[in-house]
């Protein structure tokens, strides 16, 4: 896999933000959704490799198309890179790394991920792609962490530590610490620009649920499809989630997007608003058995990935889609891969303009190659 092991969080309760957040807006829900709209037409574009290096994965990209991720290099070793014309090129690593990780970019350029030294991962900031790491402070005694998103603001979320804490760091690295007191353990997904973060976790059942949190509104489980219906608001914040769900993108709004079982056991995408809570996002294109939501922009514009599974659960095929959250009649549009058996985009990998980063493979091969789903009115770096 290319992804480190990543680190789980504790719950953020009582989080002060101070004026690093602020209130947010969500999208209006009338009683009846717009007609559908147009779905763009997409071209796959491929980011690049290192050179001598095998694969390489998208994992963010910036209002500017400029996108960021990871390339293992000649040695294997997975190195942080920002993508430029068809090429990986580097990130700066601190000194006597031996693996580097690239998780997000602002619009401002600001990138955040880790830098492995002495086997511990380190959370790092880079101010553009050019610049040199600045290591984020740590609690005491806590020795490693990775810092896994940053909004326009400068404000980064992530995890530290073996007690697996969740934190946030402002803009000018002040680190801002979780109360580690509950016993449920939390991992970050990403942050926007209103101070809410999104994130999942593993209950006491060994389930994996959804949740959104932030320091003005407080903490949501997301809830489950496994009721069978659209809207699912069955869940007590104080009293725990029901059911499984995954949550996987977070718009500007507020506005989540993920995946949750149903009840005959399939996975199918939601997405989840404070107004309308847990809605279901149509059904996968066939011959695909399984959808699930990956990232959605400001426009509501959705990207996921459809894919089918053996007996075991384990994904056989999987290819890009795409759709509108607020379409009357919600189909997903699948996307051009490079021609192998898998291709998906990354958490939270979509940007306003639609470009949509991810992962595809080429024909009759296991290795990734990052990749920008791009729109013909949008551009990449």
């Amino acid at each position: 896999m290319m992804q480190m092991s990543q680190l789980r969080a504790a719950t953020a309760a009582t989080l002060v933000l101070a004026a690093a957040v602020a209130g947010c807006q969500e999208i209006p829900l009338a009683g009846t959704e717009p007609e559908a709209a147009t779905l763009p037409a997409y071209t796959v574009r491929q980011l690049g490799l290192l050179a001598g290096g095998a694969s390489s994965e998208a994992r963010a990209v910036n209002a500017d198309g400029r996108v960021v991720g990871v390339a293992t290099d000649a040695g294997g070793a997975v190195r942080a890179v920002y993508f430029d014309n068809g090429a990986a090129v580097r990130l700066a690593e601190l000194a006597g790394a031996t693996a580097s990780e690239a998780w997000d970019i602002n619009d401002a350029g600001v990138i955040v991920g880790v830098v492995v030294v002495g086997g511990d991962e380190l959370p790092v900031r880079w101010a553009s792609p050019t610049a040199q790491p600045v290591l984020l402070p740590l609690p005491a005694g806590v020795d490693e962490g990775v810092a896994r998103s940053v909004n326009n603001a400068g404000v980064v979320v992530g995890n530290v530590g073996d007690d697996e804490v969740f934190v946030l760091w402002s803009a000018g690295n002040q680190l801002i610490q979780a109360d580690p007191a509950s016993n449920e353990e939390y991992e970050v997904v990403a942050l926007n620009g209103a101070g809410q973060v999104i994130g999942n976790a593993e209950t006491d059942d060994d389930e994996e649920a959804g949740f959104r949190w932030s320091a003005t509104e407080g903490f949501a489980w997301l809830g489950s499809l496994e009721g069978g219906g659209d809207d699912d608001d069955d869940d007590d914040d104080a009293g725990g989630p029901s059911g499984e769900s995954e949550a996987r993108g977070l718009n500007p709004d507020g506005v989540v997007v993920g995946h949750s079982e149903i009840p005959s056991g399939r996975i199918r995408a939601f997405r989840w608003s404070e107004a309308r809570r847990m809605v279901r996002l149509g059904e996968p294109p066939a011959p695909d058995t399984e959808v699930s939501a990956a990232a959605v922009n400001a426009a509501g514009l959705v990207a996921g990935h459809s894919f089918t599974v053996d007996a075991g659960g384990n994904t056989l095929t999987s290819r890009p889609v795409v759709t509108f959250m607020l379409e009357a009649e919600r189909a997903w549009v699948a996307l051009a891969g490079l021609g192998g058996a898998r291709a998906e985009p990354a958490d939270d990998g979509i940007n306003a303009c639609g470009v949509v980063v991810g992962w595809a493979q080429p024909p009759s091969a296991t290795a990734r190659r990052a990749v920008a789903w791009v729109p013909g009115s949008c551009t990449v770096r």
